[in-house]
């Protein structure tokens, strides 16, 4: 099959996430299948994007006006000619004018990445106009997202708690067929290391939703035998959780180290002994998988989709967010038990055999053939009736 990706932003630039680095790594799944395959990308330099993909990429120049990438990659569809692909697999927002773009000459897939999507159902129906109009700006990201997953043949989540929220919080139509297909693994050659070093790793965006400052205050409640925290990653947070931790008097026990390239961050998950993710919402993390299937013992928050890769006291210590003390005891349990870290990450590593890139890959193909051979169903009213609890599997 011929299969258009698409993405806003990719791996290789400042301000992604985990999205544009699943869309990658299922890029790459497809493509070892036999299918041809372009991912279309928003780039702000060109000259990032690596040779030798194992795919091609069709990229647009990104801009931080979140609206006009979506339009930017529908005219950019309808320009190459809307009969060259025979599948267009949305990754997010950019997917929503392409229903338009396509004409329902393919069938279109949308997935949503977002892990805490702003809830939709309290659009202001009678609002005076002004009011309405800051709430559309306020939450123009979301309802370009909705927009995707309305005008989508098929949607696909990468965890049943997305589908959750999507439905209940006014992303999807009543009727809309969503498929379930959890993310792979891939941690490029990488592998585990006998010795480990003795830190604590903490993989994620500086942002308010992933924890870092309840991280912060947790480290503040453990002693320095705890070892050395290392935060990798960037964000609008970074200043101020600098603050913190200097204000917390645990400065020199903490090192932010900034961006740095995923082959590095993945070594250092390898050598590390726990891996920590506090985060305070989550769709279905990479970072969570990419531990696993290295070996190394995890600590993280019971949120989203994380439960849905590891049970709590067998494959991991889950933590409820927002609670330093909690996070705490749990770090301190890891970090005075080598069996423990060892008996967890063991059942881990088991568990990650379990979420390969080339599993998810197969089912997706499954998908898309299923949808060359059944007419669009895409409706363009807005879904803000009843969800249906229906979803296949």
């Amino acid at each position: 099959m011929k299969i258009l990706l698409t993405s806003v932003l990719n791996p290789w630039e400042s301000g992604h996430g985990g999205g544009q680095v699943l869309t990658h790594d299922l890029a790459a799944a497809l493509a070892r299948r036999g299918h041809e395959i372009t991912v279309g990308y928003s780039t702000r330099d060109p000259s990032v994007i690596p040779a030798g993909l194992p795919y091609a990429t069709d990229n647009v120049r990104h801009t931080e006006r979140v609206y006009l990438t979506p339009l930017k990659r529908a005219l950019r569809v309808a320009k190459r000619g809307v009969g060259r692909w025979d599948i267009v697999h949305a990754q997010g927002l950019e997917g929503a004018f392409l229903s338009l773009a396509l004409k329902r000459a393919c069938p279109l897939v949308t997935t949503s990445h977002h892990p805490d999507p702003p809830e939709l159902r309290v659009a202001p129906a009678r609002w005076r106009p002004l009011a309405r109009m800051r709430w559309v700006w306020l939450h123009i990201a979301a309802l370009l997202e909705r927009r995707a997953l309305i005008h989508a043949d098929h949607v696909v989540c990468t965890s049943r708690h997305s589908e959750i929220l999507l439905r209940s919080r006014g992303y999807l139509r009543s009727d809309a067929r969503v498929t379930v297909v959890h993310s792979g693994v891939s941690v490029a050659g990488v592998e585990a290391t006998a010795q480990r070093a003795h830190v604590l790793l903490c993989v994620a965006r500086l942002d308010g939703h992933k924890g870092i400052d309840v991280l912060l205050q947790a480290i503040a409640r453990l002693g320095p035998e705890t070892g050395l925290l290392e935060i990798y990653g960037e964000g609008l947070e970074e200043a101020r959780l600098k603050n913190l931790a200097r204000s917390l008097g645990i400065e020199h026990r903490v090192s932010f180290r900034g961006r740095v390239a995923r082959g590095d961050v993945l070594a250092r998950i390898a050598q590390a002994e726990v891996l920590v993710l506090p985060s305070r919402a989550e769709n279905f993390p990479g970072v969570v998988l990419e531990a696993m299937a290295l070996g190394t013992a995890i600590v993280a928050t019971n949120v989203g989709g994380i439960p849905e890769a590891v049970t709590s006291e067998r494959e991991a210590l889950l933590v409820e967010p927002n609670d330093p003390q909690a996070l705490a005891d749990a770090i301190g349990r890891l970090a005075r038990s080598r069996d423990l870290r060892q008996e967890l990450a063991a059942n881990a590593f088991a568990r990650a055999r379990e979420f390969t890139w080339e599993r998810s890959a197969t089912k997706l193909e499954g998908l898309y053939q299923g949808l060359l051979h059944r007419p669009s169903t895409a409706a363009s009213n807005d879904p803000c009736g009843p969800a249906s609890r229906d979803s296949e599997r």
